[in-house]
């Protein structure tokens, strides 16, 4: 009796153990046609996206010309660009609000992302060559006034983090006014030009750099005259 029932016990384990094992095999096939279905869904976005893409790169689809040219749609480029970080948000706001002139926003983030799609076709990440033009005209330090004894020096100092972003980007978009008008093109192939000048390095911006750079070290014997 007790073999007995050793037996149905085993033989009731065995086919728990079984079933357990076969609703463990439906949850594997389960998640593994949920992923084939989320690829599936995946590469065909990509497609739709690779075949209403215009330009060389076939990132981003073209721009409206004519009277629509300064209205383009500002909300493709950032569903393009994506998964953005504070900083990066500050920093294309501040491109934005550094653009505006006479209160027109609109016509300011027209030119803003129309700067962004000409990169676009080259540069696989704007937002990293945006990025890393402004970080190469960032200035580390300046010169302040500082009154004693009623005489003014320069003094050497090191600039703030958000003044640094801000000078970069007041530069870059100055330098691309001065382009406009030498050359007589618009102000989004100039702003772009000149992005990816200071990207690399060179250009108006990158000299406007070095200027505050050498007054600090021209005055760098008044330094102790910074106390605070």
């Amino acid at each position: 009796m007790n073999r007995g029932g050793g037996g149905n016990g085993t033989s009731r384990c065995a086919r728990i153990l079984h079933y357990i094992d076969r609703l463990a095999e439906k949850d594997e096939q389960k998640q593994l046609r949920d992923r084939e279905l989320a690829e599936k869904d995946g590469q065909k976005q990509l497609h739709n996206i690779n075949s209403s893409a215009g330009g060389e790169g076939g990132l981003l689809s073209p721009k409206p010309r004519g009277r629509r040219a300064g209205t383009y749609n500002c909300s493709e480029i950032l569903s393009y660009i994506g998964g953005l970080d504070d900083e990066q948000k500050q920093l294309i706001n501040k491109s934005v609000n550094f653009r505006t002139i006479n209160g027109k926003r609109t016509r300011a983030r027209a030119i803003a992302y129309q700067t962004f799609h000409r990169p676009a076709r080259t540069e696989r990440d704007v937002i990293k060559l945006l990025v890393n033009a402004v970080e190469n005209i960032k200035p580390i330090c300046e010169a302040g006034k500082v009154r004693v004894a009623g005489t003014t020096y320069n003094v050497p100092e090191i600039a703030t983090r958000d003044r640094q972003q801000t000078l970069a980007i007041r530069w870059i978009l100055g330098a691309a006014f001065k382009r406009r008008i030498s050359n007589g093109i618009g102000l989004d192939k100039c702003l772009s030009a000149e992005t990816l000048d200071a990207h690399r390095k060179r250009g108006i911006a990158r000299k406007k750099r070095d200027d505050p750079h050498e007054l600090a070290s021209t005055n760098r014997s008044f330094a102790h005259l910074r106390w605070w």
